[in-house]
């Protein structure tokens, strides 16, 4: 069995994971360089990205184990397979998290743990910890009954994640939910998971919290920045055709060869200098091809199409929680999505656009 580690975290303080090997493998350390979110927190606030991820997918994972561990605590689960799920179920995100994946065309981050879990120098280590590495793999991919848990609109994963951001990206300054009384709600029952209808009034404040990252996250600014990285990857690709390479790193190594590559490099000097996008107005998402709204924005506003960025909020599911309460009731919490690409200019406009002429 593998000795317990002690966690300094910021939003559970100190506790211990019997992880102990499983904490030193490199597809766990790499989570250290890679951000929670797809955008560097230097980038969002118009610093030079070039020192650290913050909040980091490490920390993240480690939030997630100490929730399952609540979880099986609660209900007297004594295998580890649970739990080590939860922390390795981040070892498949690519850099930039769900902008990195939406390149990779078919990219499947939780697929992709499970896979990286069998490979034989981390299922040994996941052997020693006290779990079972092809158990863990299928809950990686969804299985009752603890699947549910870490995948789709019952996963614990938006409850540490959604607060972790809120207080790193300064949405919020207390815990405004307790995230581990939560988890300590959910109970096992013959009909599936339920939660105590007890902590009902923390679901709320997470919904709260919640409604208000996708308020930054669909903001002018947030999308503006996802914009410029988001070029900058295609560029990478037509030019080089190793992005999966690239997203194989850290967030700081990709950032780094971006600057290297010229085609990339002055969309990531942008966002390096915090340089001003104008935000020339919204089209309805829905049917439009974004390099042909590019081309008719272009013409009308009299610069080049390489001026023109196009970005739409991404996974709009992000963050929906479904629950069924001990009392019968249902706890639902979705985002509201603005169903637009916004569309900026990296230069100013020469003349007013006029957004219903782009349709």
């Amino acid at each position: 069995m593998a000795e317990n580690v002690s966690v300094m975290d910021p939003l559970y303080q100190s506790y211990c994971l019997p992880l102990d090997g499983v904490l030193q493998h490199k597809y766990v350390l790499r989570g250290k360089s890679l951000g929670m979110a797809a955008l560097p927190l230097q980038w969002v606030r118009g610093q030079h990205f070039g020192k650290t991820c913050d909040p980091s997918l490490f920390e993240h994972s480690c939030g997630l184990a100490r929730l399952a561990l609540g979880i099986c605590a609660k209900n007297q689960i004594q295998t580890l397979d649970f739990v080590v799920a939860a922390f390795l179920r981040g070892i498949g995100q690519t850099a930039f998290a769900y902008l990195g994946e939406q390149r990779l065309m078919g990219y499947n981050a939780g697929e992709r743990a499970a896979q990286l879990v069998m490979e034989d120098s981390l299922a040994a280590l996941v052997r020693k910890a006290g779990a079972n590495p092809v158990a863990v793999a299928a809950i990686m991919r969804g299985r009752e009954p603890y699947g549910p848990l870490l995948m789709g609109e019952s996963s614990i994963e938006t409850l540490d994640s959604a607060l972790r951001f809120a207080m790193r990206y300064g949405i919020v300054q207390t815990h405004v939910y307790r995230t581990l009384e939560i988890a300590k709600a959910f109970k096992r029952t013959p009909r599936g998971w339920v939660v105590e209808a007890a902590v009902l009034p923390q679901l709320e404040r997470y919904k709260f919290v919640m409604q208000h990252n996708w308020q930054v996250a669909c903001g002018t600014r947030f999308l503006g920045r996802a914009a410029l990285l988001r070029r900058a990857l295609d560029a990478y690709q037509a030019q080089t055709g190793a992005l999966v390479k690239l997203l194989s790193g850290t967030d700081l190594a990709a950032a780094e060869n971006l600057r290297r590559t010229p085609v990339a490099a002055a969309y990531i000097k942008m966002l390096d200098e915090d340089a001003p996008l104008y935000h020339v107005g919204d089209v309805p998402a829905p049917g439009v091809n974004p390099s042909a709204l590019r081309k008719r924005v272009a013409a009308q506003v009299h610069l080049p199409e390489d001026c023109i960025l196009a970005e739409g909020p991404c996974h709009a599911r992000a963050g929906a929680l479904t629950l069924t309460l001990s009392n019968g009731q249902q706890f639902h919490a979705a985002p509201v999505v603005p169903a637009v690409l916004r569309v900026y200019a990296t230069l100013k406009p020469r003349v007013n656009p006029e957004p219903r002429a782009w349709l």
